[in-house]
């Protein structure tokens, strides 16, 4: 979270002088470092808290993204752009989640891009910010676009899984000789 701050500073700051936005890489650094150990210091120590730090870990890596997604806001003449990919990173987050409960696996990545190879090219997009002014608004775009046709693949995945874990559990149901019941709706 304080490298997020990092990061957000830079931003508000790299307004007027880009040349801030090499405080937003070491944010990147610090957020990154604080992401890693964590759960592997909870290990190393002998308490772990699994589901606690679960649930600990997505929130802050909600309110970290948020802390950025208002400075880049801030920083970028498009602020709608910023907000688009909140909301398609946080339908990201949310298709993790669905994963897990559907599938029983959690990943956090997009294939070959995790959270540490979207830090290195969010720091390599602010490095380029620097020297060719507005492309970080032309950087956000193309990740804009790119993220959208991930969740929306992802999804499309997510719901092959779901239709064919509904139907192993109807018929284990039905070999059973129980017949399946209505179930309560949700309120």
């Amino acid at each position: 979270l304080a490298g997020s701050g990092l990061i957000g500073a830079a931003l508000f700051l790299g307004k007027n002088q880009r040349w801030w936005l090499l405080a937003g890489v070491a944010g990147l650094i610090v957020n990154w470092f604080g992401d890693s150990l964590d759960g592997r210091l909870a290990y190393y120590r002998k308490r772990p808290r699994k589901w606690f730090g679960f649930a600990l870990d997505l929130m802050m890596d909600w309110l970290s993204l948020s802390c950025v997604t208002l400075a880049l806001a801030y920083y970028l003449p498009l602020a709608f752009i910023p907000f688009l990919l909140l909301a398609a990173y946080g339908a990201r987050m949310l298709l993790a989640a669905l994963q897990y409960k559907i599938t029983d696996d959690y990943r956090i990545d997009s294939g070959k891009i995790g959270p540490t190879e979207a830090r290195l090219v969010m720091a390599g997009a602010f490095m380029l910010e620097i020297i060719f002014p507005a492309s970080l608004l032309w950087l956000s775009g193309v990740a804009l676009l790119v993220l959208l046709l991930v969740d929306v693949l992802e999804f499309s995945a997510l719901l092959r899984h779901a239709d064919e874990r509904d139907r192993k559990e109807r018929s284990m149901i039905l070999a059973k000789g129980a017949r399946p019941t209505k179930e309560k709706p949700l309120e």
